[in-house]
């Protein structure tokens, strides 16, 4: 004789909340994995492109300069033509380059090549220029932009 099931058992119903809880915990924890992985990698992509962005100015100032004049840990200056100057400055959270006109007028761009915590410093040898930059978080290499100068000017 056949009996016919019309529900089920309490262990039945425990064993498939218990399934269902770890497959949503699981899920759960993808999706925060997901959205830190896609996080992180927004921030080294505009990380990357405010370093190309300091890199294009740099290449540019120098290509164009007829001497630069002075490099330090912290500065850079560039003679431009016409009498004009350029100036980078290393002073975290940016690096500032400022132009001066021969007329006294100057313009100010920051360029933010990382998070607040990090250090930078320019240094040459020979022809070649270099800005280091150094973030100060465990795990995150710093980043070197070097140009060479086309001919060798004043020291």
């Amino acid at each position: 004789m056949k009996t016919l099931r019309t529900a089920f058992s309490l262990v039945e119903l425990l064993a498939v909340l218990t399934i269902l809880s770890i497959a949503l915990a699981m899920g759960a924890v993808l999706l925060v994995s997901a959205v830190r992985t896609g996080s992180l990698a927004s921030d080294s992509v505009s990380r990357v492109v405010r370093h190309a962005q300091l890199a294009d100015a740099l290449r540019d100032d120098i290509t164009r300069a007829l001497a630069v004049t002075d490099v330090a840990p912290g500065r850079l200056l560039l003679a431009m033509p016409e009498g004009r100057t350029v100036e980078y400055v290393v002073a975290p959270p940016a690096v500032r380059r400022v132009e001066q006109q021969t007329g006294g007028q100057s313009t100010t761009r920051d360029y933010l090549p990382g998070p607040a915590d990090w250090r930078g410093e320019f240094a040459r040898d020979g022809k070649l220029i270099r800005l280091k930059i150094t973030e100060m978080r465990k795990g995150f290499p710093g980043v070197e932009i070097g140009i060479v100068v086309g001919t060798e000017v004043g020291r």
